[in-house]
């Protein structure tokens, strides 16, 4: 009866952990957001901007 029980408990286990990680896969899914290519380039210019404020480059060392 025992090992009945632990069979019953480790499988009831197994399954709520197989269901809550598809539940997570799809979740991650839905938060994707699918962008345009002019907004992946908008988004590479700006933070090619930000970096080059953060590093405050001279007109020389902006060149190379």
């Amino acid at each position: 009866m025992r090992n009945a029980l632990i069979a019953l408990a480790t499988a009831a286990l197994v399954t709520g952990s197989a269901l809550t990680g598809s539940a997570d896969a799809r979740d991650r899914d839905r938060d994707r957001i699918d962008m345009t290519a002019n907004q992946i380039v908008d988004q590479y210019n700006a933070r090619t901007a930000r970096i080059k404020a953060d590093l405050r480059l001279m007109p020389e060392q902006e060149k190379n």
